[in-house]
C-alpha cells in the first residue's frame, strides 16, 4: 500500500473511532488503537522512511485485527479499505 493510500484508510478508521465511543469501552483495547491512528495520522511523508513505512504498515494490519475481532468490520471488508 502507498503512503497515501494507508493515511485514507487511517482517516476512515479514525471517523469510525469518533463515532464509537472509544474512551468508554471497559476493556480500552479501542482506546488503544485510536492512539495508534492518532500517531500514525502524525506521521508525515516526509518522516515516514523505510522503517517507518513498514512500521505504518504493521500498525494498520494490528488495527484491522482488532477491528476484526471486535466485529467491527470483516475481512473482505478491510480488503476492500486496502484496494488501491
Amino acid at each position: 500500500m502507498t503512503y497515501d493510500k494507508v493515511q485514507e484508510v487511517v482517516g476512515k478508521y479514525l471517523t469510525i473511532l469518533g463515532a464509537h465511543d472509544a474512551e468508554k469501552d471497559s476493556v480500552c483495547t479501542l482506546c488503544h488503537v485510536k492512539w495508534m491512528l492518532k500517531e500514525m495520522s502524525s506521521w508525515s511523508r516526509g518522516t515516514v522512511k523505510f522503517s517507518y513505512k513498514d512500521k505504518l504498515q504493521r500498525w494498520l494490519g494490528f488495527v484491522q485485527g482488532v477491528f476484526y475481532v471486535e466485529d467491527i468490520y470483516s475481512i473482505d471488508e478491510m480488503r476492500e479499505h486496502n484496494r488501491e
